[in-house]
């Protein structure tokens, strides 16, 4: 006895599901690639992984305060001396408008000599030439429990 319509309709439901599930988990979304961007940017600065966090940040990268060359040279002297951080991401954000995408976090810092405080950036990526989504600008927008007036109250904040 062959099967019915009523089996094929079953067949070619469950079949449906399947190919749905197995597209969902392997197509992967902008925005999807950018929180895993701020992921990468979060575990470089975490292991104070200078060559990683510059692979982060875009050639054209640049705001009213650094360049890439003086965010890369901030970065060297705060990975020397503060080395390895635990950091925890919440409350992510992440918007994307075509190859522009902005990320707004909370980030909490830990040393290795104890809790270092809460602060809230946010990210400017563009997607480069490559594919890949890099950082154009980055932005503290509170540190130290008030306002950031600017990196100035950043790197003063981290000693440097």
């Amino acid at each position: 006895m062959g099967l019915t319509k009523q089996h094929w309709i079953v067949i070619a439901a469950v079949a449906a599901v399947a190919v749905y599930l197995v597209v969902d988990r392997l197509v992967v979304t902008e925005k999807e690639r950018v929180e895993r961007a701020v992921e990468g940017l979060r575990d470089s600065v975490a292991r104070a992984d200078l060559r990683a966090f510059g692979e982060m940040i875009s050639p054209g990268y640049g705001d009213e305060s650094f360049s890439a060359e003086a965010l890369l040279g901030a970065a060297a002297k705060f990975f020397e001396r503060h080395g390895p951080l635990a950091l925890t991401v919440r409350d992510m954000r992440v918007t994307v408008s075509g190859p522009s995408a902005a990320a707004r976090a909370s980030v909490t810092a830990r040393s290795e000599h104890g809790y270092w405080g809460r602060s809230e950036w946010q990210a400017d990526f563009r997607k480069e030439r490559d594919g890949q989504w890099r950082v154009v600008r980055l932005t503290p927008l509170r540190f130290g429990g008030k306002e950031a007036g600017g990196w100035g109250d950043v790197l003063r904040g981290a000693g440097l």
